[in-house]
């Protein structure tokens, strides 16, 4: 968006134009210059008025730098809307389970079935597109966690690091609270103040150094809030057997003793709801936009030096070949 400050300053504009009709002509203070030539001075004047292109142009060129001048006053502005992201210390880590297990194809149709890791990726490219304001962590576990991208406003990156994601990077099995104990490692470092981790799973906590429900207890005295989402369909619906149990009784565990909360996710149909569902009790904090305005003023000031100096260099240039006429008359 364009506009200027001060728009008023282009009633100056007609003021060349009263001054030349108002104000009488200077009167010469000195006696006139005789000179022997003066008829030869007059030759050259009436061929020259002949073609007037010069005095035209002149007068078009000082038009234009009174213009120029006028627009620079009047302060020509731009306003670009600027998006500022929040400053309120919100934080939220996504943990992901990428055992092997992950590999197994039991979500969606019988048809066309999907594997947990590809469902989970699904849910998290949507759950980063409604929180455009929370700054998003990654990190991805096995048999040992592993910080893929630190706390970052750059979710373009983030959402790449995770669709680079392949089981079995980190391990055959499942250290949950390994996961969680790197989770607060990293938050203690940053100056959020509301931290929520998002661990997702689709085992039993089978490997690792901290027990889950020590690692939450931990948790929950730093403020964390941990909610456990629980991958994979049952046996009925798919046909097939995890090769993992998933542990629903310490993901629920987790949960309440951080004051989160669990879900489980066996179908595609859930994610609407469960996305809906999390933005209720966990609202994203929401870029605000602002105007940034730019002064353009130097623009127009550019342009009057320019037309200055090319009208300084036609007088010039018409004063020499004014003196070089004048000398061939003389001289011929």
């Amino acid at each position: 968006m364009f506009s200027f400050a001060w728009p008023w300053l282009f009633l100056c504009l007609p003021l060349p134009w009263f001054f030349y009709r108002k104000l009488a002509p200077a009167m010469p203070q000195q006696s006139a210059l005789k000179t022997p030539f003066f008829a030869e001075l007059q030759k050259i004047s009436a061929q020259q008025n002949k073609y007037n292109y010069y005095k035209t142009s002149r007068t078009l060129a000082l038009l234009a730098i009174w213009l120029l001048v006028i627009s620079a006053a009047a302060r020509p502005q731009s306003y670009h809307l600027d998006t500022q992201l929040p400053t309120d210390g919100r934080a939220l880590f996504l943990a992901v389970d990428i055992s092997n297990s992950m590999l197994i194809k039991d979500i969606g149709e019988p048809s066309e079935p999907l594997s947990r890791l590809e469902f989970v990726k699904a849910f998290i490219y949507k759950l980063i597109e409604q929180r455009p304001g929370d700054r998003l962590g990654l990190i991805l576990f096995a048999s040992q966690p592993y910080l893929q991208s630190p706390l970052t406003h750059d979710h373009v990156t983030l959402s790449q690091w995770l669709n680079d994601a392949q089981p079995g990077m980190a391990g055959e099995h499942t250290a949950i609270g390994d996961a969680i104990g790197l989770a607060i490692k990293k938050l203690r470092q940053s100056s959020s103040t509301h931290n929520v981790l998002v661990l997702i799973t689709d085992g039993a906590n089978n490997s690792g150094v901290i027990p889950p429900l020590t690692a939450a207890k931990i948790a929950a005295e730093q403020g964390l809030k941990i909610y456990t989402i629980g991958i994979g369909a049952t046996a009925d619906e798919q046909g097939t057997t995890a090769q993992h149990d998933l542990d629903e009784p310490l993901l629920q565990s987790i949960a309440v003793q951080t004051r989160g909360k669990y879900f489980r996710l066996q179908r595609l149909e859930q994610l609407p709801e469960l996305l809906t569902y999390f933005e209720h009790i966990e609202p994203s904090a929401h870029p605000t936009q602002s105007y940034r305005i730019q002064e353009l003023y130097p623009w127009p000031l550019t342009g009057t030096v320019f037309l200055v100096l090319i009208l300084a260099l036609l007088s010039f240039i018409r004063f020499l070949y004014n003196t070089l006429q004048l000398k061939r008359r003389l001289l011929g």
